[in-house]
């Protein structure tokens, strides 16, 4: 059961809850409220995520739940939880007042490109887009054997679309920032034959 103390060292000015662990271990961790029914609402979502975790019953569901009533009891709004696909249509929503049509063209190819390569998972919270998903969409368009420069434009726009979404707030790191371009391929120059050069005169 999940108890409410007073910073032990006295040196904190929140409430503490102490708490058991999925494994079993008691714990003692800061609800960062100095409010006494604040914390009480922290410390019973800490406990029954807990208990939901021994019982192997922890979903993300649950989790996005239990986090929006404590937010909602504490008089602040839910967490905002975009899907990938739904964030990229606001972006380039936003992109298209402030570059021209072609270039907002591009951008919307590479983004097609990439929900595409994600599949259903588009329809995924924006935080369980990983280091791999961008490489393997990296990967798919090096064997599509596009040119040098759009390839740069396909990655940097999906690093772009993270970096929005990380200033916002939405998620923690950038998963486009870990993914390097290749060297750029050159081209071999090759000459036309005698019987090339006839054929072009």
């Amino acid at each position: 059961m999940a108890s409410l103390h007073k910073d032990p060292r006295g040196k904190s000015p929140y409430w503490y809850v102490a708490y058991t662990l999925a494994d079993g271990r008691r714990t003692m961790r800061s609800t960062r409220q100095t409010d006494r029914r604040r914390a009480a609402e922290v410390a019973r979502t800490l406990e029954r995520a807990a208990q939901a975790a021994r019982a192997n019953e922890m979903t993300e569901t649950h989790v996005r739940k239990w986090l929006d009533e404590l937010l909602e009891s504490m008089g602040q709004s839910p967490v905002r939880n975009s899907s990938v696909r739904s964030f990229t249509s606001d972006w380039l929503r936003s992109k298209r007042l402030t570059v021209s049509h072609s270039s907002a063209r591009r951008y919307e190819r590479a983004c097609e490109l990439f929900l595409s390569g994600l599949g259903a998972r588009a329809d995924k919270p924006l935080a369980g887009v990983t280091v791999a998903d961008i490489a393997a969409y990296r990967d798919a368009r090096l064997a599509e054997n596009v040119a040098g420069g759009t390839l740069g434009h396909y990655v940097r726009t999906v690093r772009a679309l993270f970096t929005s979404a990380r200033r916002q707030g939405l998620i923690l790191t950038n998963p486009a920032e870990a993914v390097e371009l290749p060297r750029k391929r050159a081209h071999e120059r090759v000459t036309f034959s005698v019987m090339e050069l006839r054929a072009c005169l």
